[in-house]
């Protein structure tokens, strides 16, 4: 992926949860969101997952600070349950170990 499609993807990502690209960059990890094309493979592989559901909290559904990335299958599993302190942390650190892990590749 060229730097100018990984933009226009993360843009496109973002558009979907009311987030501007700044605001997506800001969810990646450090480590890799100056890099476009590595950002962009991070962020396929995770969901825009919300800390307290869009279906029981709609006003939250574009606020960044309810919405955080994470990997897929604990978002499924979760449903509209608010995501707990303790899910909010795993998936952060996991987005470290992730990001750490594609550098190493």
């Amino acid at each position: 992926m060229t730097e100018s499609e990984a933009i226009d993807y993360l843009i496109d990502r973002g558009e979907r949860h009311g987030l501007s690209l700044s605001e997506v960059l800001d969810m990646i990890p450090d480590t890799i969101s100056s890099d476009m094309p590595m950002s962009a493979e991070f962020v396929e592989s995770k969901h825009f997952s919300h800390i307290l559901a869009q279906s029981t909290h709609p006003e939250l559904a574009h606020e960044p600070s309810n919405i955080i990335l994470e990997d897929p299958e604990p978002n499924m599993e979760r449903g509209s349950d608010p995501m707990s302190v303790f899910e909010e942390f795993v998936a952060t650190i996991n987005n470290q170990i992730d990001a750490a892990a594609m550098l190493f590749a």
